[in-house]
């Protein structure tokens, strides 16, 4: 199965969304959009996600709320449910051997936007 996924919940006020989730029409069979922080149709993919499937999003910044939640998300798509995450504006997918490198790099990089301004990384 393949889905799209968008959150329009992330818009400026009267931005059309239309066009952005049309993007995602040639390549998955459903797509969901969010129009609410909740994210309760991401969890409806995430709970229907069987291995192979492909979930395909618009952009990192219309599916996750940041680098750290973005790193959960990939756990729990590729590594639990054995699933795909494909960004079109993001120029990732994660069976790719460039797409294997950016989600390390993504891993790598929650540490040091953590890090204390007066230690560690900025030290």
């Amino acid at each position: 199965m393949t889905y799209g996924y968008f959150n329009g919940y992330i818009t400026d006020i009267g931005e059309d969304v239309s066009s952005k989730v049309d993007e995602l029409k040639p390549f998955a069979e459903v797509i969901l959009v969010e129009s609410l922080s909740s994210r309760l149709s991401l969890y409806e993919i995430l709970d229907n996600l069987q291995p192979g499937d492909i979930v395909y999003v618009y952009s990192f910044l219309r599916f996750s709320s940041g680098l750290k939640d973005l790193v959960a998300l990939m756990e729990t798509i590729i590594d639990e449910k054995r699933a795909h995450l494909v960004s079109l504006h993001d120029d990732f997918d994660s069976r790719t051997d460039e797409g294997k490198i950016a989600r390390n790099a993504y891993i790598h990089a929650v540490p040091l936007i953590n890090a204390d301004p007066s230690y560690g990384f900025f030290k």
